[in-house]
């Protein structure tokens, strides 16, 4: 299983509101992007979202594995005071939710590339 680290430790605080804003949503949708260039464009879908737990400074992992995929991840979103010492992958680097499956069709036929603008941006 390949661990993603997908928040380095100076935009802790910025993408921590962004993340909070859309932790109601069904399914979060990131984008792979980086070093391993065999697994560009793939989409990881984030399952039960509900798990999302907030603390004065934590905000504890979520799992995403993509459906029939010959790939398995796990993602780890790390909230922690800079002294945890936590660095980022540069793989993961954009995020979005969706609320419906008309939306994920959508997404999925436009590509990577031409994704809505209004992402919170990890990289």
């Amino acid at each position: 299983m390949q661990y993603i680290k997908t928040v380095e430790k100076s935009r802790i605080a910025e993408t921590y509101i962004n993340l909070k804003a859309i932790a109601n949503a069904q399914e979060i949708y990131c984008m792979q992007t980086g070093a391993y260039t065999t697994l560009d464009n793939l989409d990881i879908v984030v399952k039960d979202t509900k798990n999302f737990t907030y603390t004065t400074d934590a905000l504890n992992f979520i799992y995403a594995t993509r459906a029939n995929s010959p790939y398995d991840y796990k993602i780890e979103l790390y909230f922690n005071n800079p002294s945890a010492g936590y660095t980022a992958s540069k793989n993961v680097r954009r995020c979005r939710a969706f609320t419906n499956a008309k939306n994920k069709e959508i997404c999925n036929s436009l590509g990577c590339e031409n994704w809505p603008s209004d992402w919170c941006n990890l990289k």
